[in-house]
């Protein structure tokens, strides 16, 4: 580093541009560069922009908690973490990243559960599918099947296991 560094908590800036510290496997980076004379103002944009995300992500983990179909949250939990590396902003981003660790184990626990539940409800719907087909009257035996083939679309997908 040259002369002319300036070490800030999360980063240095370095002949006028801001770099962001390494993070587990993800290197120092260059999010930005100073653009007054006082790299204070600048440092405080990216500190603020990092506290925002950080809002974010906290509360998106917050719902997930609290919310009974946690798998909806899937996707945009994994883009968070796939683009986590590459946000430009000054923070513990080590933190943040635990923390949509925290949300995809919630995700993925709520996932195996409901999949357990939804292999018991086919299980059951099986059971039914057998008592229809044993049914003499086929207009009967037609609308029990029907209604089955409906029920097991609706439920899901289930435990390989």
């Amino acid at each position: 580093m040259s002369e002319h560094t300036i070490y800030i908590e999360q980063g240095y800036i370095e002949n006028g541009i801001i770099f962001s510290v390494a993070w587990k496997d993800h290197p120092v980076r260059n999010i930005g560069t100073v653009k007054d004379i006082n790299p204070s103002d600048s440092i405080r944009y990216f500190e603020e922009k990092f506290e925002k995300h950080r809002y974010h992500i906290i509360e998106l983990v917050n719902t997930i908690e609290s919310s009974d179909n946690k798998g909806s949250f899937l996707m945009k939990c994994k883009h968070l973490k796939e683009s986590l590396p590459s946000f430009k902003g000054l923070g513990d981003f080590v933190v943040l990243d635990n923390k949509l660790d925290e949300g995809l184990q919630l995700i993925e626990e709520s996932i195996s559960a409901n999949r357990k539940k939804n292999s018991q409800f086919k299980r059951d719907l099986l059971g039914q599918l057998k008592e229809a087909s044993e049914l003499v009257n086929w207009q009967e035996a037609t609308q029990k099947l029907n209604t089955l083939k409906t029920k097991w679309i609706k439920i899901g997908s289930e435990d390989l296991i």
